[in-house]
C-alpha cells in the first residue's frame, strides 16, 4: 500500500479547515441577518425578501436582507444601515461577475450610483426587479 505524500495530507487538512471556517463564518452572518426588521411605509406592499450581501467596495461587504416592495428596493444590514432605491430610478440591471466570468450578484445602476448585491437567488431577483421596475434591457 502506498503512502499519501505529506504535501497532500497537509493540503487536505488546510482545505478542510478553510472550508469549515468559511461555512461557519457565513452561517453566523446569515444568523445575524435573521434579526433584521424592515417596516414598510404606509400603503407599501412587500413583494419579496431574502438574504443578501451588499458590496460597498471590492473588499468590503455587508450582510443583511433585501426587500422588494411595490415602490422600492431596500437593503437593510445587520449594522442598522439602510439603502433604499426607488424602482423608477433604476436604469439598468446587470449580472456582476467575479474574475470576469463567474456571476456572483446583480449590479443595479441608477442616475446617481451603482449598487452591487449578492442575493441568494440572483436570477429570480433580477427577473423580479426587471418586471416590477418595468425595464426593457
Amino acid at each position: 500500500m502506498s503512502k499519501i505524500p505529506l504535501f497532500w495530507n497537509r493540503a487536505t487538512k488546510r482545505a478542510f479547515f478553510i472550508s469549515f471556517a468559511y461555512v461557519i463564518f457565513f452561517h453566523f452572518r446569515r444568523k445575524n441577518s435573521e434579526k433584521v426588521i424592515f417596516k414598510s411605509a404606509e400603503g407599501e406592499v412587500i413583494l419579496q425578501e431574502g438574504f443578501a450581501q451588499y458590496s460597498e467596495k471590492w473588499y468590503r461587504s455587508l450582510s443583511g436582507k433585501l426587500f422588494l416592495t411595490d415602490k422600492r428596493m431596500v437593503f437593510k444590514s445587520n449594522k442598522s444601515s439602510e439603502i433604499s432605491i426607488r424602482l423608477e430610478e433604476i436604469e439598468h440591471i446587470h449580472y456582476n461577475y467575479l474574475l470576469g466570468f463567474i456571476p456572483n450578484g446583480i449590479k443595479i445602476s441608477t442616475k446617481d450610483a451603482n449598487y452591487v448585491f449578492s442575493p441568494d437567488n440572483q436570477d429570480f431577483w433580477r427577473n423580479t426587479l426587471e418586471t416590477n421596475s418595468k425595464l426593457k434591457n
